[in-house]
């Protein structure tokens, strides 16, 4: 009986050591700087993944993306489209 017992007390010390590595391993990787770390590394893949997608849909359909890029470019530079516009109205 008592090599039974001895061999239970290895498994249950092995276990227990086994657990404890599993916990320092959860531990480090719950730590702020490694979770702050891994999601902007997934940020920064999704993001370059979202880029080839964004270049081959315009590689692929140039109008589309011209005519976006201009109406993007007006909603932006829309004051001074109009001052232009204005200025031209005064002077007639």
């Amino acid at each position: 009986m008592s090599k039974e017992l001895a061999i239970a007390k290895h498994q249950a010390e092995a276990a227990k050591e086994r657990l404890m590595a599993t916990l320092r391993a959860i531990q480090l990787r719950l730590k702020p700087a490694v979770l702050a770390r891994d999601a902007a590394d997934e940020i920064k893949d999704a993001g370059a993944e979202l880029g080839r997608i964004g270049v081959d849909r315009v590689k692929r359909h140039p109008l589309p993306a011209i005519g976006a890029a201009a109406l993007v470019l007006a909603v932006l530079a829309r004051r001074p489209i109009a001052r232009l516009f204005d200025r031209k109205s005064e002077d007639a």
